[in-house]
């Protein structure tokens, strides 16, 4: 997901920049450099996730002069991108391992239906949220909590 996502950065950076000749490898250097990048930090992708943008990245964007015009877009994009690609690469692959489990386990869906207590307070939420996908995010990312406590 890193991965991903630094080639994203690399990639609106090249296509955005107002600087004549730009080294594609030196973009790659700095945004290795970017302190975003390392999750024993306070500030990590978990923080840009929640829409926090670091000065690292402001600043990345200002030396390769991308337009004022064009930054909100770009890291609105960016920040989009970097959820999108957790509820695939994290949240999807955490659903099929826990189906699995339950499988082996011989959980099915009866018997999480009946074992749940609060009907009425799901169903209240179901009718305020449309998928469970948006309820996780709105309780975790609203609510200060980290991307990898789900």
């Amino acid at each position: 997901m890193i991965g991903k996502f630094q080639q994203h950065l690399h990639e609106l950076i090249l296509a955005n920049s107002q600087v004549e000749n730009v080294n594609s490898d030196d973009i790659f250097k700095e945004i290795l450099r970017c302190r975003i990048l390392d999750f024993n930090k306070a500030y990590n992708l978990s923080m840009l996730a929640k829409g926090f943008i670091h000065i690292d990245l402001i600043n990345l964007f200002k030396s390769y002069k991308i337009l004022d015009k064009d930054k909100t877009k770009l890291l609105d994009g960016l920040v989009n991108k970097l959820i999108f690609d957790f509820k695939i690469f994290i949240w999807e692959y955490r659903n099929v391992k826990l189906a699995d489990l339950e499988h082996q386990k011989g959980i099915n869906a009866k018997m999480k239906k009946s074992a749940n207590k609060s009907k009425l307070v799901a169903n209240k939420l179901d009718k305020i949220v449309s998928s469970r996908w948006e309820l996780w995010n709105s309780l975790v990312f609203e609510k200060g909590g980290h991307w990898s406590n789900f």
